[in-house]
């Protein structure tokens, strides 16, 4: 689970490094964004035949050394969030304020108040792994290491999906925990007195059952080199 835990948090660093998630900025790529959703989708369906295929060819071939293997890999994916996840946790869905189609807006009021910014996700995230979440997702896309998420204009692309408001972020772990960890968390205060002040929307909701994936998008890791 710590392991776990650390992957989460390292996702939600990196989208501190980003820009607003509700920044106006790069609008005019949602055309190339849609295409490349498009294309992830295909990727990670051929994907998920591939694995078939795999575990086809492990079952002709079993043998005690093999199962020792297979469990030895299995717990690997589950600690790196590339196995399903289901059971007990909380849902937290947030949402900007009701659109004014009047646009009269008070002069005092930033326009800025009305919107839930990438900060708010990433207090409710950390909050839940503070909890003890075993299993993050957002927008059912599992959360991890190596996450992808941007903001392109109006909208998040994450894992290479794009999605709109308002957004979903569920945790499988402790309940009970991550409850009082929300409660005592000072951003969640913030978020709360936001939510009731400018009319947000933040709720959160216990289940018994909640399904969290495993992220199935690209592992290779890219890395920025400076440009001379």
């Amino acid at each position: 689970m710590t392991v776990l835990t650390g992957f989460a948090i390292g996702a939600t660093a990196d989208v501190a490094r980003g820009t607003d998630l509700r920044s106006e900025q790069g609008l005019n790529l949602k055309e190339l964004v849609i295409d490349r959703a498009n294309s992830v989708e295909f990727r990670e369906s051929r994907n998920l035949d591939l694995r078939a295929e795999v575990d086809e060819l492990i079952l002709e071939n079993w043998s005690s050394e093999l199962i020792s293997l297979r469990n030895r890999l299995s717990a690997a994916e589950i600690t790196a969030g590339l196995r399903e996840l289901d059971g007990a946790g909380l849902v937290v869905t947030l949402d900007d304020a009701p659109y004014d189609p009047t646009g009269n807006l008070s002069p005092d009021i930033d326009p800025n108040w009305l919107l839930i910014h990438q900060e708010d996700i990433e207090i409710v995230v950390n909050a839940l792994l503070a909890g003890g979440a075993e299993a993050v997702s957002l927008m059912d896309q599992r959360i991890v290491s190596i996450s992808d998420i941007k903001c392109v204009g109006s909208t998040l692309l994450i894992n290479g999906r794009v999605y709109s408001p308002p957004f979903v972020i569920k945790a499988v772990g402790p309940v009970k925990a991550m409850q009082k960890s929300l409660k005592n968390d000072r951003g969640i205060w913030y978020l709360e007195d936001m939510a009731a002040t400018f009319n947000l929307y933040y709720a959160v909701t216990e289940s018994r059952s909640i399904e969290i994936p495993a992220y199935d998008n690209s592992l290779a890791l890219k890395f920025v080199q400076p440009i001379e």
